[in-house]
């Protein structure tokens, strides 16, 4: 549920995209590492844009916010990364420390930013496991 009253759009069209990306991996012993950048550019995009208005729900005595499903010619780009290194593997068990993260830029063509884009990431995560137990510990910004 959005906690929104939505407004669809019988006229909009199928939008269409063109891609690239570019990924890097590397692997040895110690550590699995992986990078990747990528750029979107559509023809008309379909989101969901705030009217301003709102909505009175009789069902729950509240107002919501009317949003209307649109489209405009957008542009996303950004990049993606993770490396898990291996600490330790011993009779204690396996000991790994994960990290990554990941951003994307979303423009309307005509100008301003896409609404509801995701922000940017970046976090860590210590792994363990020994036989059939496995435990973690991760935080996430």
């Amino acid at each position: 549920a959005t906690l929104a009253f939505e407004v669809g759009g019988a006229d909009l069209k199928t939008e269409k995209a063109n891609q690239a990306e570019l990924g890097l991996n590397f692997q040895n012993d110690w550590v699995d590492a992986k990078v990747a950048a990528y750029y979107n550019r559509y023809n008309d995009f379909i989101y969901i844009v705030d009217t301003g208005g709102q909505w009175f729900n009789e069902e729950d005595n509240d107002f919501l916010p009317i949003r209307q499903w649109t489209q405009a010619d957008a542009t996303f780009h950004g990049f993606e990364g993770e490396a898990t290194f291996h600490l330790a593997n011993n009779d204690n068990g396996a000991w790994d420390l994960r990290v990554f993260g990941d951003t994307v830029r979303a423009r309307l063509n005509d100008g301003g930013n896409l609404p509801r884009i995701a922000p940017g990431r970046f976090g860590a995560q210590l792994r363990w496991n020994a036989q059939q137990w496995r435990a973690s510990l991760g935080a996430t910004r």
